[in-house]
């Protein structure tokens, strides 16, 4: 799978950008952002694992021909 459309590598992300909001114990702004950062990474990571399910699946109409 090209790295660009792998989600296993956008869920890492969201791990890290979760990681650095723990540690942003200064800023609640900081804090924030990086946590919806996360919050966008994991969604670009399920969106991925959706398109590449239903890439997977044949289409029905064509199925029957």
């Amino acid at each position: 799978m090209n790295n660009a459309r792998d989600p296993q590598r956008y869920r890492e992300e969201a791990a890290r950008f979760r990681e650095m909001a723990a540690a942003a114990t200064d800023s609640a702004e900081l804090r924030d952002s990086y946590l919806g950062l996360a919050l966008q990474y994991e969604r670009l990571a399920s969106f991925l694992e959706k398109a590449a399910a239903s890439a997977q699946k044949p289409e029905a109409g064509l199925a029957l021909r």
